[in-house]
């Protein structure tokens, strides 16, 4: 994920998600978080950054444009290996999808929802 030409040329068209691990273990490779999350967003595709080697306070992959950031909870939360967890938190602010529906039926029907916003409850963010 070093080299953004590379994260350019593995985009397909049925790419969905880009999977970031910044810094990277073990070799603690740093990648640039914004210009990935810029790439997905281009090829209409998710980011994600497995934030687990930084605590959030170090590194805020959701400010650099990223969609979903997850965080150790097993060692930042716990400490002590005696819990098993991460923390998936996603942007409250995503881009806005160009497609309103992302499962197209193959046999298309009047919306019976005629609420314009596909996400039932603004208070909670689209992807949960």
């Amino acid at each position: 994920m070093c080299n953004l030409e590379e994260v350019r040329r593995a985009m397909q068209p049925n790419t969905s998600l880009v999977w970031i691990e910044s810094p990277t273990n073990p070799r603690m490779q740093v990648t640039d978080i914004a210009a990935c999350a810029d790439i997905a967003r281009a090829g209409g595709a998710l980011s994600m950054v497995d934030n687990s080697i930084m605590a959030p306070v170090f590194q805020s992959p959701l400010a650099l444009g990223c969609d979903i950031s997850m965080t150790s909870a097993t060692k930042f939360v716990a400490g002590h290996s005696d819990v098993t967890a991460g923390n998936p938190s996603p942007n409250p602010d995503p881009y806005p999808n160009p497609d309103p529906d992302p499962y197209p039926s193959p046999n298309p029907s009047p919306n019976p929802n005629p609420n314009p916003n596909p996400n039932p409850n603004p208070d909670r963010h689209p992807f949960c």
